[in-house]
């Protein structure tokens, strides 16, 4: 890879780096997805030194005495517009002393250092192991004394940092191992944000996917560039496995699926399988010893039964599906779980026309159909195929959970598919497999060039969208798309939504952060035009 290759490049992560840094800062308190547990959680870690387990796991108080006075996310089942709690529109339609007392909230720093005291909520995160919370706990007791909003800030960027991280991990991995001829492989994994823009709301707040994104990244560099073959490489791979497991359960299904794949190879391929299955076998066993007493304890226990108990009221999983099951429920959830994936909108869960997805779910079905198809070329055993035994437990897991959704309620919907940014690094290289193995293709080319256009497009209007409805000037109607909520003033309202939601966030930050990864990504785009990444030329014999 040349240098102007590189310095392109290198602007292009720096760019996702300030995007996500400016969806943080237009963000009003707690409107990342389930920031309000995570958020709880992190605070009793840090004040307290206990771990939050259910059921006797409490919301802070923070965020009951906030909501109080501040607007929270619309709700995700109707009623949307709760009468017992503020919503962006009703607030900023209060009196002058009401908005006044919302920007106190999030802008003054509290008289004492902010400490956590559990309300009577419930925090339903407390489901999660405990890594995360481990690891923002002292960053909560330094800000602890900033103000809230100042406060949000900064975990928010520690854990975005983090899943950018990972991202560039996964970039690092395909440059050194794509091929010359293939490098194009690189620059989609690098554009993996682009053609996923649900990328940034879902990892952009305090969540503890951006930690296990990390954790996935590290096991894939690890595997791609020290590979199994020794006792100390597997133990590596089960305490990666079982860190993973201690930050979200979705590593059930990673553990499978690793394991799968180093079984099968030591099958096809080692000529010492017994060496290597006892290798397998101390690197399952070193995950389990790490995370195994999260999953016989109270937390996971209730989640489970509680799953359990609502099937079973309806006669098991089977019985309630012969009671609910249509097809219309379940390609309901598939399209949304796919919807989601491409573009995630924030807790809030407004969105634009279903149509308007449905060029982000065709890319993201096709570059996921070329990597298969391009899987020929290896050997089913390669590296290249790991990605795969990753995807396959993972989506049959959601699969499972879309099922559970139809035989409860009837519809699919509710499974979100912005998820899978867990798996950036492999799938971003999954993702540049499947570009290389059709970028000599004129059409894929300029299908490339429009869907980045149209992505890019399609972030500004609904960044826009967003930014009017935390100003009070869009709501969430019946259909959860946005609706006008007042009159727009001139500009279609954006510089007037700029000045309200600066009581609840900082927009201008989020605006020249914004204009500066813009200027990130010209750049990249200039220099990728003077050394483009060309694709091979057939030779005929």
């Amino acid at each position: 890879m040349s240098p102007g290759q590189r310095s392109a490049l290198l602007a292009l992560l720096v760019a996702h780096l300030l995007f996500g840094a400016a969806q943080i800062a237009m963000l009003p308190p707690w409107e990342g997805f389930d920031e309000t547990g995570h958020y709880s959680s992190i605070q009793q870690v840090a004040d307290t030194g206990t771990v939050p387990r259910l059921p006797a796991a409490r919301m802070s108080q923070t965020v009951v005495d906030y909501a109080a006075v501040a607007p929270m996310p619309y709700e995700s089942s109707p009623p949307f517009d709760r009468q017992d709690r503020w919503t962006y529109q009703r607030f900023f339609a209060a009196s002058a002393a009401e908005i006044a007392a919302g920007r106190r909230a999030v802008h003054n720093r509290p008289r004492d250092a902010r400490q956590f005291i559990a309300s009577s909520s419930e925090n339903y995160i407390a489901q999660h192991p405990p890594l995360f919370a481990w690891m923002l706990a002292p960053v909560a007791r330094m800000t602890s004394g900033m103000s809230l909003g100042g406060q949000l800030i900064v975990l928010r960027i520690c854990a975005y940092t983090l899943a950018w991280l990972a991202l560039v991990t996964g970039v690092r991995v395909a440059a050194q191992f794509t091929p010359e001829p293939s490098r194009i492989a690189v620059w989609a994994a690098a554009a993996w944000p682009i053609f996923m823009p649900s990328w940034y709301p879902s990892m952009a707040r305090i969540g503890n996917d951006s930690l296990a994104a990390l954790i996935v990244a590290a096991l894939w560099a690890w595997i791609v560039t020290r590979g199994t073959d020794t006792v100390a490489s597997a133990m590596v791979v089960g305490a990666l496995l079982g860190a993973g497991a201690l930050t979200k359960a979705f590593f059930i299904p990673i553990a499978a699926g690793t394991f799968g794949w180093l079984a099968f190879r030591s099958v096809t391929e080692s000529t010492e399988r017994g060496r290597a299955m006892v290798r397998i076998a101390m690197s399952a066993a070193l995950s389990g010893i790490i995370a195994g007493w999260w999953y016989v304890g109270p937390s996971a226990v209730a989640v489970a039964g509680s799953e359990a108990r609502q099937l079973a009221a309806l006669g098991g999983l089977p019985a309630a599906l012969t009671a609910r099951f249509s097809m219309s429920g379940w390609f309901e959830g598939l399209f949304t779980f796919l919807g989601m994936a491409a573009w995630s909108s924030t807790w809030s869960l407004v969105r634009p026309p279903h149509i308007f997805f449905i060029p982000l779910v065709v890319v993201l079905c096709a570059g996921m159909a070329a990597y298969v198809a391009a899987l020929r070329q290896h050997r089913p055993g390669s590296i290249q195929w790991l990605p795969l035994w990753w995807l396959v437990p993972v989506l049959a897991g959601f699969a499972y959970h879309i099922l559970v959704h139809v035989a409860l309620t009837g519809s699919g919907r509710g499974v979100g598919g912005y998820y899978l940014h867990i798996l950036v690094a492999p799938l971003s290289f999954a993702l540049g497999i499947g570009v290389a193995a059709t970028w000599h293709r004129r059409s894929t080319r300029a299908l490339t060039a429009i869907h980045l256009a149209y992505v890019m497009a399609f972030v500004l209007v609904v960044s826009c969208a967003q930014l009017l409805l935390f100003a009070g000037y869009l709501m969430k109607d019946g259909a959860k798309q946005y609706a006008r909520a007042a009159v727009l003033p001139p500009w279609f309202g954006v510089p007037d939504a700029l000045e309200r939601l600066s009581v609840l966030a900082f927009p201008h930050t989020a605006g020249l952060l914004a204009l500066s990864g813009m200027a990130a990504l010209a750049y990249a785009a200039s220099a990728y035009a003077r050394h483009p990444v060309l694709p091979p030329v057939e030779r005929r014999s």
